[in-house]
């Protein structure tokens, strides 16, 4: 079953072709992920996210905001549809495309999402969208580590 998105992202672009390999905008964002040794990987993955958000515009979006989504080093095509599937499991559909939506990196989480409550999902996904939206990606990246870190530090 494929989740349909709520409302698509109004700066997505419409790809009215079938899905059928990574969209050339985004071949060249990617950097060292589209290296030709992993691109089929790459590929992959561009395509259980379409299938995951409803569509390549969607899908596009999400890579965008969040590259390591996309990324063979942080995500298979069974990880991110798990972890699809737990957020509808615990947050239902519609709010479950919110999250995804706001953090698309929220599918490179797994299994130990199902630990999360609902709360801390969504409220780390809001936070996240903030945080991608007015911060640049490597700044993003150190405050999610300093975060991490000081859970990690609390619950030793």
């Amino acid at each position: 079953m494929v989740l349909q998105p709520l409302r698509p992202y109004q700066h997505a672009p419409r790809h009215p072709a079938p899905i059928c390999g990574l969209p050339d905008t985004l071949k060249s964002q990617l950097g060292p992920f589209a290296s030709r040794d992993i691109e089929r990987q790459v590929e992959k993955n561009w395509a259980a996210l379409a299938k995951i958000y409803g569509s390549a515009g969607a899908a596009e979006s999400a890579v965008l905001q969040n590259r390591q989504v996309v990324s063979p080093v942080y995500a298979d095509p069974a990880l991110l549809q798990r972890t699809r599937d737990i957020l509808v499991e615990k947050l239902g559909r519609e709010e479950a495309m919110q999250v995804m939506q706001d953090n698309p990196a929220v599918l490179t989480c797994g299994e130990p999402l199902a630990n999360e409550t609902p709360a801390d999902i969504v409220s780390t996904a809001k936070l996240r969208k903030v945080l991608d939206a007015t911060l640049k990606p490597d700044v993003v990246a150190v405050i999610v580590v300093l975060a991490v870190g000081g859970v990690i530090a609390r619950l030793a």
